[in-house]
């Protein structure tokens, strides 16, 4: 028995995770769901680990003995809320070939009124063997809000192999600027960036028919692309436009693409994180 009549966890319990090798990460990640109160806040997909203690201090003591095992904390631990929250990630401990896909989703869903859209969508990503991060899945607390959010956002840009971007027109002709601004983050990151939309036409035929006064005293480039060339050259080519403009979170497209990038993943699989093809040059 590893854990006493009251569910904590004995002390010859916490050593063994203090001592765990890290070689064995899947022993490991069972043997403490077997200690973790209740299984609540236990959750664990792919590369990562999310953990809640909910105030329960035997799950705290097993935390405390993960930050004992100092060769995992080092290789593993992402980040500390307040409220007992805790993030983790295997990649380093994992081989290229068997880690799961870490997809930033990028775009303006995190304005929709719809607090499912986010949720929704990582579970789409999880059915298709990605793990999907979403900007709204980060604890913003205390002054500074803006500042916490940017900054989380570009830590998870980071963290991540790929970004999938909803280009979809947003409050005008173009796309979300905040969505511009991390599609071309991630592109000087080297990472793949794949977009997709709800609006199929040209960003020419977009302008001309719901916004014409722009042409009045501007130009519109016509190159054929459903956005301003930057961020349709940022985009690779497995990336999908459906004309479904009423809905904002571009649902339909992002299943149709989130399904070809599995396909595109699964057979093309590299033995270490996907890299943007260098740009040729003249």
């Amino acid at each position: 028995m590893d854990l006493d009549d009251n569910g904590y966890p004995l002390e010859s319990a916490l050593e063994k995770i203090r001592v765990w090798p890290v070689e064995d990460l899947k022993g490991l990640i069972s043997y403490l769901e077997s200690l973790w109160y209740q299984g609540w806040g236990f959750t664990h997909h792919g590369n990562r680990l999310l953990l809640a203690t909910g105030g329960w201090s035997g799950n705290e003591d097993i935390v405390g003995a993960l930050q004992g095992n100092h060769l995992f904390w080092s290789l593993c631990w992402v980040s500390s809320r307040r409220g007992g929250y805790f993030e983790f990630d295997f990649s380093k401990l994992i081989k290229p070939e068997e880690r799961t896909l870490m997809v930033y989703l990028a775009g303006p869903d995190v304005f929709l009124k719809s607090s499912t859209v986010g949720e929704i969508k990582k579970g789409i990503c999880s059915k298709l063997g990605f793990d999907g991060l979403y900007p709204l899945d980060n604890e913003i607390t205390g002054e500074d809000a803006s500042k916490q959010i940017y900054s989380a956002n570009c830590q998870m840009i980071a963290r991540s192999d790929l970004v999938v971007a909803n280009v979809s027109p947003f409050r005008g002709p173009h796309c979300d600027p905040g969505t511009a601004f991390e599609i071309g983050m991630a592109t000087q990151m080297g990472k793949p960036v794949h977009t997709y939309s709800n609006d199929a036409r040209t960003l020419l035929e977009r302008v001309k028919s719901d916004y014409p006064a722009i042409l009045e005293e501007t130009m519109v480039e016509n190159f054929g692309e459903v956005e301003n060339l930057m961020i349709a050259g940022a985009s690779l080519q497995q990336s999908v436009c459906v004309d479904d403009r009423a809905d904002l979170s571009a649902m339909k497209a992002f299943e149709r693409l989130m399904s070809k990038l599995s396909d595109h993943y699964r057979t093309a699989r590299p033995q270490e994180t996907p890299h943007r093809p260098e740009l040729a040059h003249d």
